[in-house]
């Protein structure tokens, strides 16, 4: 089990690091490798079920708090709660995809940012802006089938306002 330290939230914020929300950060390299680990692992399962696959990005969201829920029948709600039991998410997952056969390496969509990466200096992992996160987080919103409901049911509404005003 991970320390609440390793991790950074708006539920769990650590010093040098400023949360995002709905995204759980990690503080250091060996966290950053649990939960590229837990996404990958989680793949495997969603594969062999015929789901989409997550990106591996090495940060848990929304994204992978949904595919950990669909691959391990759990209700976690935050990902403050996937953050903190992710290495021991990860070895169940890798247990139950060991043993279904799959292979150890799936197909995996590029994550909508690029991936934290381990820092060279040896400081906290290098990662995108917290702009280019919150984007990222809109962009896959709007990709989403809830998403596109909105985004074409707002498109209709603004032709029906703009319809009516010529009247």
């Amino acid at each position: 089990m991970l320390s609440v330290t390793t991790w950074c939230s708006t539920r769990n914020p650590q010093g040098n690091c400023s949360p995002v929300s709905g995204l759980c950060k990690p503080m250091d390299s060996s966290t950053l490798a649990i939960y590229k680990n837990l996404q990958t692992q989680v793949n495997r399962i969603l594969y062999a079920m015929g789901a989409n696959t997550i990106g591996v990005d090495g940060r848990i969201g929304s994204g992978t708090v949904a595919a950990v829920n669909k691959a391990m029948g759990t209700g976690f709600d935050t990902c403050d709660k996937v953050a903190i039991l992710a290495d021991t998410i990860a070895g169940q997952a890798k247990a139950k995809a060991d043993s279904s056969g799959v292979p150890a390496v799936v197909p995996t969509p590029k994550p909508p940012v690029p991936p934290t990466m381990p820092n060279p200096g040896g400081g906290p992992p290098v990662g995108p802006t917290d702009m280019a996160l919150r984007v990222g987080g809109f962009v896959n919103f709007l990709k989403s089938p809830l998403g596109m409901a909105v985004g074409v049911g707002s498109i209709l509404a603004l032709y029906a306002i703009s319809k009516s005003r010529k009247r």
